[in-house]
């Protein structure tokens, strides 16, 4: 086995520390790890205890290994905890991260050796941080750091100290942890616990240091803080009678509706990219990306590439061209088997101005939760993402295509003409587009008609070219053998030529079974050769 130490030191000497591992001759693109017993072994004295690196020539490395997930800033520590608090970081991470505390590492070695994995994967630590190319070479393979190990450890709130169940955190809101949470074949959550090891809200809890930590299995966790049993439907009022755990995202019990609704969103949408299989789990984890957000843009598209293995080389792209690295993902997608998977990822958005066929991205921020700007102000994606409509969700029957530099989706699509009608009020789900005689309210407030409604006339009208194409069938998450609701709506979309052949995204609707029937006996539908960009 090829291994050598690349940084040692006593963890008496770790307080205000900076450790750099390029000093002592790390080789850029080389796997390392940390040596969890040396560090956590309480059969040694404090005294013993060693912060070691070491450096693998090969990857994946000859050993079996943990890796960490946590947020590069998290919650603050509380004021009883700051005089004791033993805290050190990484060379080139220092304006960019909280410190590292000793204590919250300690648990994390802990919690992985008691699975019995002597080695961490620690990406502050692992990663020469003041080394481009050592860090562009391993973002490129982050996913396959976290396909191969063996479990990952979450720490929620940070790496200054650990988290109690009821506090919240922004993990879940952070780009990089999806495919932390997605990748590994176990995912268990640490955090603080002092009553040993036994069930919470049908969650099972296992001790990992005496009256200090736990740790449980992630999808328990989810489950728990939307408030839903394994497979049988809603938790007993027993458990309900209990508070909901509130470290992922708190869900039950928020101060509104609207922030719960928020919550549930993301907390399902995980969900599905953790359970699903196929195009609906590709959809699943669009949509769960979209709720995050990142210091820099085209890390969040770096973040999820390996999810949909892909692989893009990040010094390619400037730190700001999200455009041009959603394009590529985009193409290399579709070139693969042809379907566009991120056109299901919601009906309310609006779509992006530079690539009509995604929705708008939110804004980046090193800190706090993913949001766009409309004209009602700023709001939360996951406060529009689904805004109201059912959050368990993923469409059939999507297009197929290519792209071209442009951004320009070029596919077939089963389309009709459109004429726009006017503005109306906010669509209901249930009750509009359930009729042909009624116009066809789109979720911006809009109002169509289409060929084959008692009220449309053959005359076309002055202004663009606009067409009303269907995506796909809304089908529900299928969990533990059954589905939460059942399915029996067509998402569909408009869109206006602004170019000779080529579209524009305007808006999209939710049509009941009557439009269905109506796109198959309709003179006015058919295949259409379509460019939207």
């Amino acid at each position: 086995m090829s291994i050598k130490p690349v940084y040692q030191i006593q963890v008496l000497q770790l307080r205000n520390h900076i450790v750099d591992i390029a000093r002592n001759g790390a080789i850029p693109g080389r796997f390392r790890a940390l040596h969890c017993g040396q560090l956590a072994d309480n059969e040694r004295r404090l005294s013993d205890k060693w912060l070691c690196i070491y450096e693998f020539a090969d990857f994946p490395p000859p050993v079996q290994y943990s890796a960490l997930s946590y947020v590069w800033r998290g919650n603050p520590v509380r004021r009883d905890m700051v005089d004791s608090l033993s805290t050190f970081n990484a060379a080139g991470a220092e304006d960019t991260s909280d410190p590292i505390g000793f204590a919250a590492l300690y648990h994390a070695c802990s919690a992985s050796l008691l699975m019995g994995l002597e080695w961490l994967w620690f990406d502050r630590l692992c990663i020469v941080q003041t080394d481009r190319d050592d860090k562009a070479l391993q973002i490129q393979r982050m996913a396959e750091i976290y396909r191969r190990c063996d479990a990952c450890i979450v720490l929620p709130g940070g790496l200054l100290r650990l988290m109690s169940l009821q506090e919240e955190t922004a993990w879940i809101h952070r780009a990089w942890t999806l495919q932390e949470a997605l990748s590994p074949p176990k995912v268990w959550v640490v955090f603080e616990w002092q009553r040993g090891t036994g069930q919470f809200y049908r969650c099972q809890i296992e001790e990992v240091v005496w009256r200090q930590s736990a740790k449980v299995e992630l999808g328990e966790l989810l489950l728990a803080s939307i408030g839903r049993d394994f497979g049988t439907g809603e938790l007993p009022v027993r458990f309900l009678a209990q508070p909901a755990p509130k470290i992922i995202r708190a869900v039950q019990g928020s101060a509104t509706a609207g922030l719960a609704q928020d919550a549930r969103a993301q907390v399902v949408a995980l969900w599905g990219a953790m359970k699903l299989r196929g195009v609906a789990r590709e959809q699943a984890i669009w949509r769960s990306a979209l709720m995050r957000t990142s210091s820099r843009p085209v890390d969040m598209v770096f973040s999820i590439m390996g999810l949909f293995d892909v692989s893009l080389d990040p010094r390619h792209f400037h730190v700001d061209d999200r455009w041009s690295v959603t394009r590529d993902l985009a193409k290399e997608l579709l070139r693969r088997d042809g379907t566009a998977s991120w056109l299901g990822v919601s009906f309310y958005l609006p779509p992006s101005p530079q690539l009509s066929t995604f929705p708008m991205f939110p804004q980046t921020s090193p800190e706090g939760r993913a949001k766009i700007t409309t004209g009602d102000g700023e709001i939360e994606v996951a406060g529009v993402i689904n805004k109201g409509f059912d959050d368990d969700w993923w469409l059939a029957d999507l297009p197929k295509g290519s792209m071209d530099e442009q951004g320009y989706f070029r596919c077939w699509g089963w389309a009709s003409p459109t004429v726009l009608e006017g503005d109306s009020r906010d669509f209901y789900l249930g009750f509009d587009n359930m009729r042909l005689e009624e116009n066809i309210i789109a979720t911006d407030r809009t109002t169509w008609m289409i060929p084959g409604q008692p009220q449309w006339s053959p005359t076309t009208p002055p202004g663009p070219r606009r067409l009303l194409i269907r995506m796909g069938t809304i089908k529900p998450f299928n969990w533990e053998g059954r589905p939460w609701w059942a399915d029996s709506s067509t998402m569909a979309v408009i869109i206006e030529e602004h170019a000779p052949g080529k579209f524009f995204r305007k808006t999209s609707c939710i049509l009941g079974d009557v439009f269905g029937e109506l796109m198959t006996r309709s003179h006015g539908w058919g295949w259409r050769e379509l460019s939207i960009g």
